[in-house]
């Protein structure tokens, strides 16, 4: 049966064998989407022109901490040296974070934590560098280590923001990155905490599972609000025989 005229027969054979030879491939299907519903920034929302989640304009709004900060933890202070919770006594040597956990570098941290956009990781870690910048001890270390999830919040996540941040800035700074720490129980949330809980909540949580002694090493966490985290896996460092440990964050909050 012939197609009618309005439909010549040309245009069914030339649609199937389109479809039916992968001419219609999913870049070709993905551009023409973009054209009809152009990719908006998860932040902003404003078109976006070649990058991937976020626009480079969010990024740039970042901004770094001010000085002065705490010689110890890389907190803002109005005047002195080290802040009042440092002047008690760290774990840790020495953290720099980046910036302020505000608008935008907050929305940042949990689209890239929460939406599994590990993606962003390779962006971030220039930010971890620039924080290294302002305290130099931190790249004389022998490896880094990222905070540990357990594996159940890794399962569900599908990734660990904090390794995928080290293993980039390993790339960044050439030190080379060893997993030598792990999570053995689960713990709440810290943000859902106070201050004294948060500390119980993790004690115990962390176990070293490779010999590190006389060792420096620099942990990676993606925010620090108390230190909490940081100081847990700090305390257990040393325990096993680290002799200096210091700490890079993308936000202070």
């Amino acid at each position: 049966m012939e197609a009618p005229s309005f439909f010549p027969a040309c245009s069914f054979q030339g649609l199937h064998s389109t479809f039916q030879g992968g001419f219609m491939s999913t870049d070709f299907l993905e551009s023409i989407l973009s054209l009809v519903f152009p990719p908006l920034c998860s932040v902003c929302g404003e078109e976006l022109h070649g990058e991937k989640l976020i626009c480079s304009t969010c990024f740039a709004d970042v901004r770094e901490i001010p000085p002065p900060v705490c010689e110890v933890c890389g907190r803002p202070i109005k005047k002195g040296k080290i802040c009042r919770e440092c002047k008690k006594g760290r774990e840790f040597d020495v953290v720099r974070g980046y910036g302020l956990y505000e608008h935008p570098l907050k929305e940042i941290i949990k689209i890239f934590k929460y939406r599994h956009s590990p993606s962003l990781g390779k962006r971030l870690a220039r930010f971890l560098y620039l924080a290294m910048e302002k305290a130099p001890v931190l790249f004389k270390v022998d490896f880094i280590t990222p905070v540990p999830v357990h594996f159940l919040r890794r399962m569900e996540r599908g990734f660990n923001q904090c390794d995928v941040l080290a293993h980039e800035l390993s790339e960044l700074t050439g030190i080379p990155v060893r997993n030598v720490l792990y999570k053995k129980k689960i713990t709440l949330p810290q943000a859902l905490l106070s201050h004294d809980k948060r500390k119980t909540n993790l004690r115990g949580a962390f176990r070293v599972k490779e010999e590190i002694d006389g060792k420096r090493i620099l942990l990676v966490d993606d925010v620090l609000t108390t230190g909490s985290t940081l100081e847990e896996a700090a305390r257990v460092l040393k325990e096993n025989g680290a002799v200096w440990v210091g700490g890079v964050v993308l936000a202070v909050g």
